[in-house]
């Protein structure tokens, strides 16, 4: 995920390949509204553009 935490680490990765935190947080924010019933115990994502 594109953020500066690498960078305020002082860790030198490319993130050219990663996605913007945008997405993960609408993907967080469906999952909240979700029926109570429902339970999602394991998430995987990936981009598959690499």
């Amino acid at each position: 995920m594109k953020t500066s935490l690498f960078e305020k680490a002082g860790i030198k990765k490319d993130l050219s390949d990663a996605f913007e935190p945008k997405y993960l947080a609408k993907l967080i924010k469906e999952i909240l509204f979700l029926p109570k019933e429902i339970v999602i115990p394991e998430l995987g994502i990936k981009n598959l553009r690499q």
